[in-house]
Parts: structure tokens; sequence; C-alpha cells
């Protein structure tokens, strides 16, 4: 099969999870093959905590998976370097660490090593203060160390995958209702319009009715839906016209009049490889304001002193593990090396111990040192 097709394939596989969740495990399937991989996963991790969980995966043994979290989440050395990492972007686990030092880690010889995992490429979905989402694809032994066509096409399916998670937990929202569909709509905070294929309305929610009153994005809501931003109605009718034409889902952003910025996200109600109706409710489009991502605490101190990322990694060791040869066994570096990069951090943040360094953490706003 062609790149081009197995592409195709796989995002077609993934929008058709947004109506049926028991989809997940064959879209992941397709997604790993596509990228380059034997197994996948969607996972959400808390930075400061640790909590959190796999959403969705394929081909991987549950059991492991839960025992990630009960054992080794604490002590994975490639978490903390994902703070480098924008939304959207993609690498893999030997472009960001040493994979000899990897190995001598023990949640590589304990947790990776039993179940052939040899390398992971990974994308970053969103990150927050608090919280990481992730999808990875991995590599087995017979498969080697990712490459630049794995990243490559991880990167390509990225914000495909962020927008069907996105959509998805919009109509889970839905679904965890047991009301009726008028009152469970008002009850989202999102505003929510089900359209005809011609774009007009024959639903909207409480939501987006505020949304038409003062200097709201949407021009009008009687008849054919439209918005203040012109730019954004032509996305509009694009989006419908590719509906029409079987297409899965649109995207676009919208302005309003005092400059708020909103996403709106336009689905197909209509079965895989089937058109929309001419009649009857042919798609839902959700609108949601956009709302910047507060940069994690730990991150925005690592620029705030310009800590290179293995510095960051060694300095969140550190305070995870308490002392300099805890970090070195975890980490996969020698005594000698976390000793160096140390005093790095010391030379750079002006303090002079570690106790001064947990104190540096633990405050909202890092003091102002003298150096």
């Amino acid at each position: 099969m062609r790149e081009e097709e197995a592409f195709s394939d796989a995002i077609g596989a993934l929008y058709d999870c947004i109506l049926d969740p028991g989809k997940w495990t064959d879209a992941l399937g397709q997604l790993s093959r596509y990228v380059g991989g034997s197994s996948a996963l969607l996972l959400h991790q808390d930075y400061r905590s640790g909590a959190g969980g796999f959403l969705q995966s394929y081909n991987v043994d549950p059991d492991w998976t839960r025992l990630y979290f009960e054992k080794y989440v604490h002590i994975n050395p490639v978490l903390p370097l994902t703070a480098f990492m924008d939304v959207g972007s993609a690498t893999a686990l030997s472009r960001v660490m040493d994979i000899e030092e990897y190995r001598r880690t023990p949640i590589y010889a304990e947790w990776a090593a039993p179940q052939r995992f040899h390398d992971v490429v990974v994308t970053i979905l969103a990150k927050s203060a608090s919280v990481v989402g992730m999808f990875g694809v991995t590599r087995h032994d017979h498969e080697g160390l990712a490459g630049e066509g794995e990243i490559r096409r991880m990167e390509l399916v990225s914000p495909h995958v962020r927008r069907a998670v996105t959509i998805a937990r919009l109509f889970d929202g839905v679904r965890a209702q047991g009301t009726a569909l008028a009152a469970t709509f008002d009850a989202m905070s999102d505003a929510v319009w089900l359209l005809d294929a011609a774009g007009v309305v024959l639903f909207a929610n409480a939501a987006s009715r505020v949304l038409i009153e003062g200097n709201g994005p949407v021009a009008k809501a009687g008849g054919r839906l439209a918005f203040r931003d012109g730019i954004a109605t032509e996305s509009l009718n694009a989006a419908l016209r590719g509906l029409r034409n079987g297409g899965p889902v649109g995207e676009f952003p919208v302005s309003s009049p005092d400059d708020r910025p909103f996403i709106a996200y336009l689905v197909s109600l209509a079965p895989k490889g089937r058109l929309a109706p001419v009649s009857g409710a042919a798609c839902a489009l959700f609108m949601r304001p956009v709302v910047a991502d507060e940069m994690p605490p730990m991150q925005a101190l690592a620029q705030l002193y310009g800590l290179t990322p293995r510095e960051f990694q060694v300095f969140t060791g550190l305070l995870q593990f308490g002392g300099v040869p805890e970090v070195a066994r975890n980490f996969g570096l020698s005594a000698t090396t976390v000793r160096s990069h140390l005093q790095s951090i010391f030379d750079k943040t002006g303090v002079r111990s570690q106790s001064d360094l947990a104190r540096l953490a633990a405050s909202s706003l890092p003091p102002v040192v003298s150096r």
C-alpha cells in the first residue's frame, strides 16, 4: 500500500472513533503501522503527582500498563524532557536520551525490556500547568531505533489525533448523560449546533445562543449558520462541502468582534463511506473559546534560568529521589555526570545546596537570587 493510502486509511479509522468508541483499538493499530511500530498508547500524566492513565492502547498488555502507573511512573527519565516539547511536535526516545543510558535504568530493565520495547516515537497532544497528554508508537526489538521517517509520519498524524480526541470527548459528554438529547446539549459548556447538509440550523443549545448576543461571533442562527468573521463563514461552507463529498471532519478558527478567539469542529453524522444526508441532521458543529495553556511551573523555571533538557532532567530527579546516587541509578547516569550537571544548575540558579533547589522549585514565583 502506498504511504498516501495508508495515511488516508489510518486517519479515516481515527475519525470513526468519534461516533463509535469501540473502534479505538483498530484505529490505533492502523496509526501504529503507518508511523512504523508495533504498539500504540494514548495517555495523560500529571507532572507533579505522577497520576494519570492510558486512555486507549493497541497491542499492549493491560497488566503492564497498570504496573507503569503503580511502580515506574515516578522514575521515568523521559517525562521531564517532555517539558521542552511543544504541542504537536514529535520526537523519539532515542533522540532525547542516550539509548545506552536508558538501557541502564530500572524502568527499561524491569518494564520496557520484558515487553521488547526498543524505542518509542511520541507526540504531545496537550499540555497545561499540571498535565501532559501524549500519543506514542512503540518500536519493538526487531524494528530498531526510530528514524526521520517515523518522526515525520508522527508529525503528520499528530493534529488529527488531537482533533479526534477533543471531539470524541465532546461526544462522550453527550453519551454519559442519560437524558433527552436537547437537555444533554443544553448542559454542555461548548456551543453545539445540529445542521443539515446545507448548513441550516436544526438545533442550537443554550451555550450557542449566548454567542449571538452582543459582540458574539455568530451573526445569525435563523436559517443558515454564519459568523461575523467572514473568513470563518467561508471555512464553514468549505467544510460543509467536504462533508457532502464524504469527508469526516472539519476544523477552523473563528474570531469575534471583541477579538475573542474560538475554535470550531464540524463532524459528519453519516457513517464512514456514506455521503451526508440531504435532509435531516447531517453534521454537528461544536465551538469553544481558545484558552491559552498555562506554562507548567517547572518548565517556566527551566526557561527562566536557561536550564538545558539534561540539567532539567537532573533537577527534577533530585526533587523526586533526593540525592545524586538515586538520580544516577534511576536515570542510567554516572554519579560524576549527575554532579557535573548539578554544579551547572547551581551556577545558573545562584543557589548553593539541594535544599535551596527544593525551595526554589516549591515557590510559585521563583525568588530573585543574588549571584
